[in-house]
């Protein structure tokens, strides 16, 4: 429970901007009043300090008559000094120093042409990218002058589910299995990735079939790590995938050691470094081992999420940047998946043009009371609406419970304005839903990555090293805020989210410039890969990929681990 304290009190009156016709601008401006009352009171609680969730109050404060205290808040949001210019790349315990006696920031934000009038979003186009990019990547059947329609192949025998035929195969470890969305969702981009360059490499001519979730026969926890489970007897894969979040740890890397995959290919699929990961022992040795593949056999192939990853790796090894920076593959997200459709599409249309929409994903219950304080001030003082976000089961429940806590302390006239969206594994309606944002406000990864990845900024609050890692890589660490025990600090986020939204604009310009590059970097890691297990076996590479017709499957996850497989599929 956070400490009482005695604070100077004074009302605030807070004129909103009057209704407006249909299809008329709305006012840009809400028109705060001066301060009319100045007091003091020993018994009231700072609701921004102290959010009690009781039963709904019949005295909750109106729109209009906003109580907040003295110095905080006089109409307007100060701006605070930066603070997270040069914070390095470690978790900082040090409050932020806010100065708010001065320079002042306007809380209500203009809505720009462009969010006045697009009511209907582009689609991503991505597709064509992956289809037309100068992949280079070796073709069997152009480069051997074979027919397409040459001999085909025919199955051997079947064993655990998987066809005996020509193939190549590769173990993915990350966060998988557990239904969090953004450890689900860059495990699906690895594998549309994967799709677009068999595709490249086959033909157009070759029909390739995806199976996401084929269910192995025979599979349990006991001889999953076995090889032999999937047909690939003493030989192991042909390659490893770190999948992205934070796999950088032990854990991980000890799977793909376990897979027989450290003397084949390993991809970084722009993985970072976890924030409890230690420094000695097995880790340390792992961690070394990943810089010595990478110097001396280049072996390890794609990049890390951000900046503190490669600070990091810097202590095992993998001096002068040897593994680079390709940010976080969650980013990719906005254009591969563009055709999803949120169910609040018809409700936020509506406030096109009226209200910003911020998307709200807060995460530890000691943070609510501060977030609680943003929503109140964005709903009342500033022209916002605010929809609750999930990526998980555990935040779904979390979010229930906040929703209808929040809504006890809200007056019923701004009930419409407090959403909650439920969908949290479908990322393409949650991309949908953050199109149809102006920002977002984290203590979640992948829902502020999911922001990003559709251009809209995001502002953060937690002191992992996961979060200073990603602002880093995108250039936004001005929207980071590190420490939950700043004074003021629902007012702090409220005031950082105005920020985002001003410059949002800017912001998209950024994201949108990086994200070629990042396209860039992830076709040429796939390129490279393909290079690679064409050079280590030439006949293999030919007998999978010279073929009518492939088929790619992704085994269940189990045990953080999943096989994906390219197969011939020729011959019945």
């Amino acid at each position: 429970m956070m400490r009482t304290k005695t604070v100077a009190w004074f009302t605030v009156m807070i004129y909103l901007s009057t209704a407006h016709s249909a299809g008329s601008r709305p006012d840009q401006s809400l028109h705060p009043v001066a301060i009319i009352q100045h007091g003091s009171s020993d018994s009231m609680e700072r609701y921004s300090s102290h959010i009690h969730f009781e039963s709904a109050r019949r005295d909750a404060p109106h729109p209009q008559h906003l109580q907040l205290p003295k110095g905080q808040f006089d109409g307007v949001l100060p701006k605070e000094r930066s603070t997270l210019e040069h914070v390095k790349c470690r978790p900082s315990q040090r409050a932020l120093q806010e100065d708010w006696s001065n320079n002042q920031l306007n809380l209500s934000v203009s809505l720009p042409d462009a969010i006045l009038n697009n009511s209907e979003f582009p689609p991503g186009g991505t597709w064509d990218l992956l289809t037309h990019a100068s992949w280079n990547i070796p073709q069997p059947c152009s480069v051997l002058g074979l027919a397409h329609h040459s001999k085909r192949q025919t199955p051997l025998n079947r064993t655990n589910g998987f066809p005996l035929r020509s193939s190549i195969s590769g173990a993915y470890t990350g966060w998988i299995g557990y239904r969090n969305m953004g450890d689900e969702l860059v495990s699906r981009i690895f594998l549309d990735l994967l799709v677009a360059a068999v595709k490249v490499a086959a033909g157009s001519h070759t029909n390739v079939e995806v199976d996401p979730s084929f269910n192995p026969q025979g599979a349990t926890v006991n001889n999953w790590s076995s090889p032999n489970l999937y047909s690939r007897g003493s030989r192991g894969y042909d390659f490893g995938v770190l999948g992205g979040g934070s796999t950088i740890s032990a854990d991980y890397l000890g799977r793909m050691k376990r897979l027989r995959s450290w003397r084949k290919p390993l991809l970084l699929f722009g993985s970072g470094r976890m924030s409890a990961a230690g420094q000695g022992g097995s880790h340390a040795t792992l961690m070394q081992s990943l810089c010595i593949q990478n110097i001396t056999r280049g072996l390890i192939m794609g990049g890390v999420r951000g900046p503190c990853t490669q600070e990091y790796l810097e202590q095992f090894g993998c001096i002068n940047k040897s593994i680079p920076m390709i940010g976080d593959s969650g980013l990719l997200a906005g254009q591969l998946y563009s055709q999803g459709v949120t169910a609040l599409r018809a409700e936020l249309k509506g406030h096109i043009g009226k209200r910003h929409v911020l998307v709200l994903t807060p995460f530890e219950e000691s943070t609510l009371p501060h977030f609680n304080e943003t929503v109140h001030i964005l709903l009342t003082a500033g022209n916002f609406v605010v929809v609750l976000q999930a990526v998980d089961q555990e935040g779904l429940n979390l979010m229930k419970a906040f929703f209808l806590q929040v809504k006890q302390t809200l007056p019923p006239t701004l009930h419409p304005l407090f959403m909650l969206h439920e969908e949290f594994e479908d990322w393409a309606a949650m991309l949908d839903l953050y199109r149809h944002a102006s920002a977002s406000l984290n203590s979640r990864l992948h829902s502020g990555v999911l922001s990003l990845a559709v251009g809209k900024p995001t502002v953060y609050l937690s002191a992992d090293m996961k979060f200073e890692d990603l602002m880093k890589s995108v250039q936004l660490s001005a929207y980071l805020v590190t420490s939950t025990e700043a004074e003021d600090l629902g007012v702090l986020l409220a005031r950082k989210v105005v920020e985002a939204v001003k410059n949002s604009q800017a912001i998209r310009s950024q994201l949108e410039a990086m994200q070629k590059e990042m396209w860039k970097a992830y076709i040429t890691m796939m390129v490279d890969l393909f290079k690679r297990t064409h050079s280590q076996n030439p006949h293999q590479y030919r007998s999978t990929l010279c073929c009518h017709n492939i088929r790619v499957t992704r085994s269940q996850p189990m045990d953080k681990m999943s096989v994906i497989k390219i197969q011939c599929n020729d011959g019945g």
